[in-house]
């Protein structure tokens, strides 16, 4: 008989490598992650909204609330175009270029006075041909950082 740890990998079906399907929404050009850092887990329920400065902006805002892992990965669209379309003809755009703004309502998030922001802005530059913009935002009360994820 043949001892094998515990501890060593037991072999599985290639296909059990694979992700189950899905039939959720693609995901929008641009999306978003929240960390709370107080608590280790992920921000849910944190509303964020989305808005075009640069070119032609401020556009109106697209809306989403994080889910249960603390990300966005489609937005509600307001009446106009919807994100896919303005990143298919960024082309389009004078300089080439767009301005991005990203507004956590951090404050709505840990209650007034349980927080010394009660929104973070983060403002960034999308340009053509550059793929997938992810933005993620490591959170705590006092203080927050952030990074271009993939």
């Amino acid at each position: 008989m043949e001892n094998r740890s515990q501890f060593e990998p037991q072999p599985r079906e290639p296909s059990s490598f694979l992700p189950a399907a899905t039939t959720s929404k693609p995901k929008d050009p641009i999306t978003c992650h929240v960390l709370d850092l107080v608590s280790g887990v992920p921000a849910p329920g944190l509303l964020v909204a989305l808005t075009l400065l640069k070119p032609f902006g401020p556009s109106a805002a697209f809306k989403a609330s994080t889910n249960a892992d603390g990300r966005i990965s489609s937005w509600e669209a307001p009446d106009g175009p919807s994100l896919a379309e303005i990143f298919e003809n960024l082309h389009e755009h004078p300089d080439g270029g767009m301005v991005w703004s990203l507004k956590f309502e951090t404050g709505k998030y840990y209650g007034v006075g349980n927080t010394f922001f009660p929104e973070v802005e983060v403002k960034f530059f999308v340009l053509p041909d550059r793929g997938h913009y992810h933005v993620p935002l490591l959170l705590g009360p006092w203080s927050y950082t952030t990074y271009r994820g993939s």
